[in-house]
């Protein structure tokens, strides 16, 4: 079976192009000239998965777009950014809660966590990065980042 990612952030919401911007296939979709028929286009609608079904594995190398999750601590759950400089595209969830996206082309480079997405403790991440930019950090500033 064949299965082909194609991301759908980013579109331009500003200026003449707005009309012009379409993503995804258009087409015929073929495979070593061939036609590929019956096929279907399924939505991930990302925000809402279950990541606490995901399941994880140790790599040492990264794969890309892919899951990834790792855990901080906290003396206090106050309001947060989570520094995202120089990873690519992708989504966050902290403590299984859909927090916010990124894009290395937007001038911010942070997102905002709540307190109430927070916990005093051990807190868990989950990132899923399309282009991965070989990043293996985040972390967390009191203010916003920008480029």
């Amino acid at each position: 079976m064949l299965q082909i990612y194609v991301e759908n952030i980013g579109r331009i919401t500003y200026g003449p192009e707005i009309t012009d911007n379409s993503k995804g296939l258009f087409g015929e979709v073929t495979l070593d000239g061939n036609e590929i028929s019956n096929w279907k286009m399924i939505p991930l609608n990302i925000k809402k998965y279950s990541i606490k079904d995901l399941k994880f594995e140790n790599r040492t190398e990264a794969a890309t777009p892919g899951f990834y999750k790792g855990t901080f601590k906290l003396d206090e759950a106050i309001k947060t950014y989570l520094d995202i400089s120089g990873w690519g595209m992708g989504e966050v969830w902290i403590n299984q809660k859909y927090v916010g996206s990124y894009w290395e082309e937007e001038k911010q480079r942070s997102i905002l966590i709540p307190a109430e997405n927070l916990m005093q403790g051990d807190n868990e991440i989950v990132v899923f990065e399309l282009k991965n930019n070989q990043q293996k950090t985040m972390k967390l500033s009191q203010t916003p980042v920008f480029k």
